[in-house]
């Protein structure tokens, strides 16, 4: 049995017209024998990427997704520039290059929110634009869903990274790092990757299927890291040291309160920095404060010097490696891998908040489209989690412990560093 190919003509009752042209539906045969199917690929959503400044990390963004170990990545092509043509022929074997005809050219028409506006059935253009999205990763989904066991969907400056460094707990990197500003390691070059290649992304999903003890078909859903722009970095480092010059600690000091407040600010491009305030609760905490200060004067800074013209040359905006983790985040939507066992529909976004954090069962999407009976498992910063490089913060985050604040050293060590050696030795 093969997949069919049905053509459709609609009738308009009230008009007593047909259509003139045939809605092509596709009847697919999904495959019963799992294991026979490719590994995996990514769903990217069309309706981004319409600058060519969105275009700078593009390349960038293919290699991480390559490295993250994807077989495939589907982009949505609604441009026209030459300049990009060649990128597209060298990623060939990688890239799935699709277009919709009911979208513009956003390059010579970049006006989102005036072309949704033109929908006049809909009010809201933000909810149009989701659907839109919607529609556009479903078909994504279901045209793959009998080729590949596991799918992904992620927005163009983003990317689910998995954690291959061998030492792996968010808290024991911490702990190095208190003591690595202590004994003046200045590369972290003993902290290794499990493998020099790309990620063996099928072994992975064992690995958090064993460690979540899941059931299957499932859906993991990565809790969104943000990756703070060196401006901002700077800035709160400042803000750290200036705490850390005034703060005198006595002997056997045994109750903490501190808090280091960084207040709104702005920053190049007309932008607004929201504010934060970072708890200091314990001598641990006072340590790491003392250790990000460090780590930011002899590594990242010296790094960003050395490669400077590289980073602007293949890694604009990625160059980020502190983020943002933890419960702070749980209100700010995420993304997920799916087994392709399920074949209902995906909703691209949805945040923490919306799922049970401490049974993590069932995700009900009332919103959108149906995914009642969809099961999300919520994997732990400690085995990988969605990098979102954002220009900048446009909300406000709760106070939250100075640990919150993460050097992420798999991204530098496991990805940054050998993608960057790669793009610029070819």
């Amino acid at each position: 049995m093969k997949n069919l190919t049905i053509s459709i003509l609609i009738h308009d009752i009230e008009k007593q017209t047909w259509t003139k042209n045939e809605l092509k539906a596709k009847c697919k045969l999904l495959k019963s024998d799992f294991d026979k199917k490719k590994s995996s690929m990514v769903c990217s959503k069309c309706l981004y990427l319409n600058t060519k400044d969105h275009f700078k990390s593009f390349q960038w963004w293919l290699e991480i997704n390559l490295r993250a170990g994807y077989e495939k990545l589907y982009f949505c092509n609604h441009f026209s520039d030459e300049s990009f043509q060649e990128l597209f022929k060298k990623y060939e074997n990688f890239l799935i290059i699709g277009s919709m005809k009911c979208l513009p050219n956003l390059l010579a028409n970049p006006s989102l929110p005036k072309y949704f506006k033109s929908y006049t059935e809909l009010d809201n253009e933000f909810i149009l634009f989701e659907i839109m999205c919607q529609l556009i990763v479903n078909e994504c989904y279901l045209q793959n869903i009998d080729k590949y066991k596991y799918i992904t969907v992620v927005d163009n400056d983003e990317v689910i990274i998995p954690q291959v460094l061998e030492k792996k707990e968010l808290l024991s990197i911490q702990e190095y790092l208190n003591t690595a500003s202590m004994n003046h390691k200045k590369n972290f070059q003993d902290l290794k990757c499990v493998q020099q290649g790309s990620t063996d992304l099928e072994s992975y999903i064992d690995l958090l299927t064993t460690k979540l003890n899941v059931r299957r078909p499932r859906t993991f859903y990565f809790k969104q890291g943000f990756f703070i722009n060196n401006i901002l970095l700077n800035n709160i480092i400042d803000h750290i040291e200036v705490f850390l010059s005034n703060t005198t600690l006595t002997n056997n000091q045994s109750v903490f309160n501190y808090q280091i407040e960084i207040k709104e600010h702005k920053i190049p491009n007309g932008l607004t920095n929201q504010a934060f305030i970072f708890k200091i609760e314990s001598k641990f905490d006072y340590d790491y404060a003392r250790a990000l200060v460090y780590l930011n004067k002899e590594v990242l800074q010296p790094y960003l010097r050395k490669y400077g013209h590289l980073i602007e040359k293949y890694a604009q905006n990625v160059d980020r490696f502190v983020m943002i983790s933890g419960r702070a985040n749980d209100f700010v939507y995420a993304k997920s891998t799916h087994d392709t066992r399920r074949s209902f529909d995906l909703t691209v976004h949805h945040p923490l908040d919306y799922l049970d954090s401490d049974k993590l069962v069932i995700y009900y999407d009332n919103n959108y489209l149906d995914e009642s009976k969809a099961e999300y498992y919520s994997v732990d910063y400690n085995y990988g989690h969605l990098a979102h490089f954002r220009s900048h913060f446009s909300f406000t985050l709760p106070p939250m412990p100075i640990t919150f604040l993460n050097f992420d050293v798999n991204y530098f060590n496991c990805y940054f560093r050998p993608i960057l050696k790669k793009l610029s030795e070819n």
